[in-house]
């Protein structure tokens, strides 16, 4: 489902008569960075919009990960700042030797060579985007090394960690609890999304 900026985006862009707005036609590597900054455009390959995935807050209803998993994203740049995908790189190269699972549909998934050694593939190295997120799971037990892994890592631009997991029956994430073992905060300007996501089998949403 298009979200209400990116639908209001394509109204503003398309509402000129003489067609004053419109997007230039790139060519490959240089396409990647439409990809990254174009929250309007659909990738192909996954068919959702933006950077990331659609579902990534929705995993109370979608059961995209397991209940002995916790996922994580880490978003790379911001408008303004922006951020080349070989700092990417070096960020998603890191995290792998952890141990992590990438999130398939996720548009940096697609551009790795494999997943095991979370490298990107070398003619996308240089070119520049607004912000990328990766998305990928990990074992709670891994999560202290994953973090100290992310903020020993060395990279030239701004990034922020989220996390998601589902709730415990004491009103507790897995994600919190094994984030404070960590020795790291836990930021109190959380989201907390029910219901939002496709339904999965056997599951009925009110």
């Amino acid at each position: 489902m298009m979200n209400r900026d990116a639908h209001d985006t394509i109204l503003r862009r398309e509402v000129c008569p003489t067609k004053a707005f419109y997007s230039n036609q790139l060519e490959y590597p240089r396409i990647i960075r439409q990809i990254f900054s174009n929250p309007t455009l659909v990738k192909k390959d996954t068919g959702v919009f933006g950077r990331g995935t659609e579902e990534v807050k929705t995993i109370d209803v979608t059961k995209r990960i397991n209940s002995n998993e916790i996922a994580f994203n880490i978003e790379l740049g911001r408008p303004g700042i922006g951020t080349r995908l070989k700092e990417i790189n070096k960020m998603t190269k890191a995290i792998a030797k952890v141990g992590v699972r990438f999130e398939e549909g996720n548009p940096l998934t697609k551009l790795m060579k494999d997943e095991v050694s979370g490298e990107l593939i070398d003619d996308i190295l240089e070119e520049k985007v607004l912000s990328a997120i990766i998305e990928f799971t990990v074992v709670p037990e891994k999560v202290h090394i994953l973090l100290d892994t992310i903020f020993q890592t060395k990279v030239n631009t701004v990034f922020v960690v989220g996390s998601f997991s589902l709730f415990e029956n004491n009103g507790q994430t897995l994600g919190e609890k094994y984030i404070k073992q960590a020795g790291y905060e836990v930021s109190k300007n959380g989201k907390v999304n029910i219901g939002l996501g496709r339904k999965s089998e056997g599951i009925v949403v009110q």
